[in-house]
């Protein structure tokens, strides 16, 4: 459904039509402000290189449309070219990568942030469609639940 590191260091969210089939019921609006709040603090719009260029123009040759190469987008639309956000800052010197790691360390001193690491979920516990918690082990711990009264981060990073 997007990512960082799996796809390159590309920041995309999947289609409407994807995310209704894979996850029936799920509150697409939600899901799309958090992808939008995440792609604020981590996502720039794509340099474009000529590397980039020559495909858009393959692309083209081949039937397959022309990506805007002003205008990235945070959607995937199946069969259609279009430019990506990427977690590369490529405005900086050094093109620094943003992922999820940034945000955990901007948010550290948070009192209510609790990250482990190294822990398996065994079960994701929910209220409906609600996620409320998770049955982790830590370890050579038994399962023990973790709730949670805002979000579950299942993981945060590949």
């Amino acid at each position: 459904g997007g990512g960082t590191s799996l796809n390159g260091g590309l920041y995309f969210a999947d289609s409407p039509e994807y995310f209704s089939e894979a996850l029936p019921g799920m509150n697409q609006t939600m899901m799309y402000e958090s992808y939008d709040t995440v792609r604020l603090e981590l996502a720039t719009p794509s340099g474009m290189s000529m590397f980039g260029e020559a495909w858009n123009k393959a692309l083209d040759r081949e039937g397959f449309g022309i990506a805007d190469l002003d205008a990235p987008q945070m959607q995937w639309i199946p069969d259609k070219p279009f430019v990506p956000y990427s977690t590369f800052n490529q405005s900086k010197p050094d093109a620094p990568r943003l992922s999820s790691a940034h945000l955990l360390h901007k948010r550290a001193a948070l009192p209510n942030l609790k990250v482990v690491t190294g822990g398996l979920v065994k079960k994701v516990v929910f209220n409906g469609t609600e996620a409320t918690g998770v049955q982790v082990s830590i370890g050579w711990k038994l399962c023990s639940l973790v709730k949670a009264n805002k979000g579950v981060v299942l993981s945060a990073g590949a």
